[in-house]
């Protein structure tokens, strides 16, 4: 299982993740610790404590990015180079 974990947050570093007040996750650039799973009732899925480092992103209100679209994917989120 750990494995497979390592295997997706390897892949994260095609995708961004939104943490909110801390901003995004742009890369991630190792893992420190995978805890135990913890299996939750009535599914069946494990839940994984995993404590990484990586690269963050956080714009600040009104700020305008300047930035060229690369591809646009099912989900409409557009990854993007900063220039």
């Amino acid at each position: 299982m750990r494995t497979i974990i390592y295997h997706k947050f390897g892949s994260l570093k095609y995708q961004t993740l939104d943490f909110g007040r801390h901003g995004f996750v742009m890369e991630v650039t190792g893992i420190e610790s995978i805890g135990k799973g913890l299996i939750r009732d009535g599914t069946g899925f494990v839940t994984f404590r995993v404590k990484y480092q990586g690269s963050v992103f956080r714009p600040f209100k009104r700020e305008i990015l300047e930035a060229v679209a690369t591809m646009v994917n099912k989900a409409y989120a557009v990854p993007f180079s900063l220039e």
